[in-house]
Formats: structure tokens, sequence, C-alpha cells
């Protein structure tokens, strides 16, 4: 396969001291096979055979300049556009493995801040990327199709296009390196990492939080009205997770995220069943072993013990199922 043609965006190389800036250059074009266009706000510098540099407007913003970067590789058939979390040698040819795996984020391990925000992002989202917030980054042109006409914030715009990349169904693979070291330089404080997290709420996350607060009550409601019917506490705790699940899968699956297809979504309903006896079982398992302590706590506190573990296990359901059914499947993860 031929190599594709790639422009690398370093839109604040200038402030790299110059013996540190120039390093970093003579190293890229040491491991570039062929041609690679530099987009920076530097004018050509130095004598380097596979290095052509493309000016910028001096721009403040590193994601604003990333924006005009992506603007200006559209109008030069470029195939691949790069990014760097650090521009340093050692880094210098991060993507070169990678150029034939279509779009790719490199990751490293996760800082708590970023641990935090990735997860509620990916829970708020649908999403199931490791890290949102690493540089180390290679866009397909029709990746930096989409991203260049975007309206997206400045200082949110690499973590928010992952979104965005997902809602146009265009698939990323993320490269997780687990034996390398914490980057801890990172340019979102604990405010701006709380709107990353808002940012990336849809209805779809509004609409599913009200049906699974709905399920939940559901479920206790017909929990409650199987004990009064005279069943047996496992049958209605079967009965209660089943038809509230039921439901909630239904809703979901055909209202929330209009999925259509009967084959699909009997295959999805399967698993989402498996799963669903997880919880169930946990509960037949915890009523089981509180029940032989029933005498000795009392009904009142038996059944508020029993409420809560019914809780603990639906919130538990919920996170799971989230994660393995509802997930969107544009964003591969490979550890390495």
């Amino acid at each position: 396969m031929d190599s594709p043609r790639i422009a690398l965006l370093l839109p604040n190389i200038s402030s790299l001291k110059p013996s540190a800036r120039d390093a970093f250059l003579e190293e890229l074009d040491k491991r570039c096979p062929e041609t690679a266009f530099v987009m920076s706000e530097l004018d050509a510098c130095g004598d380097y055979k596979s290095l052509k540099f493309i000016k910028l407007p001096k721009i403040s913003g590193q994601d604003e300049a990333l924006k005009v970067c992506f603007s200006t590789a559209l109008t030069m058939d470029i195939d691949k556009v790069i990014t760097f979390e650090s521009m340093s040698t050692y880094n210098a040819g991060w993507f070169l493995p990678y150029l034939n795996a279509g779009n790719v984020i490199e990751s490293r391990k996760r800082n708590f801040r970023e641990m935090l925000a990735s997860e509620l992002i990916n829970f708020i989202s649908f999403n199931n990327a490791y890290n949102f917030f690493s540089m180390n980054r290679i866009f397909t042109y029709e990746a930096v199709a989409v991203l260049a006409n975007s309206t997206l914030g400045k200082k949110t715009f690499l973590t928010d296009s992952i979104n965005l990349l997902n809602s146009h169904s265009i698939r990323t693979t993320e490269i997780i390196r687990k034996n390398t070291g914490k980057n801890k330089k990172r340019p979102l404080n604990t405010k701006e990492l709380a709107s990353v997290v808002l940012r990336n709420a849809s209805k779809n996350s509004a609409f599913y939080s009200i049906v699974t607060v709905m399920t939940y009550i559901a479920n206790i409601i017909i929990l409650y009205l199987g004990l009064s019917l005279g069943l047996i506490y496992p049958v209605a705790i079967f009965l209660g997770g089943e038809l509230s699940g039921v439901s909630n899968f239904i809703v979901n699956e055909k209202i929330n995220f209009k999925n259509k297809g009967f084959i699909s979504s009997a295959y999805k309903f399967g698993r989402f069943n498996v799963l669903l006896m997880i919880p169930i079982a946990l509960e037949l398992l915890f009523l089981d072993v509180l029940s032989r302590y029933a005498k000795a706590i009392g009904a009142g506190l038996f059944f508020s013990i029993f409420a809560v573990s019914v809780a603990a296990v639906s919130i538990a359901s919920f996170l799971m199922i989230n994660r393995f059914i509802w997930a969107k499947k544009t964003h591969t993860k490979v550890y390495i």
C-alpha cells in the first residue's frame, strides 16, 4: 500500500526553544518516509528532505488553530492529519506504525482527573474511549472534513471530537500503551473538565436516565405487587427484574435510540437478557442469605436492607448494560 499524504499539525511549535524545535523537526525529517507537510506559524526553516512547510496565520488558542489546519488540509488533497501529544524527539515518530490504520488515538496511562472525566463522558454519551485527552492522533480525510466544519468549543475541541465522529459513524481505534508513564501536563482545569462532561450530554442521555429511574420504580412496584399477591420472593424478584428490564429495552431500543431491524434488535435483546439475569441472580442470592437472619433483624429492617440491595444491584446492572449494550461500537480499544 502506498504511503498516505500526511500533514503534521504543529500550531505551537514556535513556543519551543530553538534547540528543542530544531531537534524535533530533524527527527521528523529523519523518520518520515516521504514528503510530509508541516502546518505551523513558522516560515520554511532548515534544509529538510521530507518536510514541506505550510505557514498558517497567527491564531490564539490551540484548538482554533487545529480547525484552521484541518480546513487548510482539505484544500491540499491530504490523506491523514496528525497531531502530537508532545513535540519531543521521543514522540516524533509515534504515528508511523499506524498510518494505514484509519483514525487513531495513542493513549498513555490516565491521571485521576482524566480517568474520572473520561468515564463520566463515556457514561453519559455511551462511548467506550479510554482517554479523551490524548493529542497523539491520526485523522483521516473523512474525519477532517467533519471536524473542520464543526462548531465545537475551543478548549474542548479534541475531547468533543470523539463524540462528533461517533455521531457520523466514523470509526476510531485507540492504541493504549500500558507500560508508559502518566503525562501530567494537561490544558484543561477542573472547571473546563466539568464543561467537557456537560457538553457531551445529549437528549439521549437525559431520556435514558429518565427511563432508568422509571425502570427502577417499576421493578420495586412489580416486586411488592407480586409479594402482595402471594408470590414467593424468588418469583417476585424474577418477575420484577424481567418485566421492568424488558420494558426498559423496548423503550430505549425503539424510541430513544431509534434502532431499526428485528434481527439486530432480537440479537441485542438476547445479550441484554443474559446481562439482566446477573443482577436478578445476585438479588436472589442476597435474599437467601438475608432471609436466614430475618427473625433476628426484624421485618422492618429486613425490608429496608432488601430495598437498599435492590437499589445497589439495579445501579450495577444499569452501569453494566450501559457499557455492553448501549455503548456505541465505533470506538475500538487495543492494549499493547
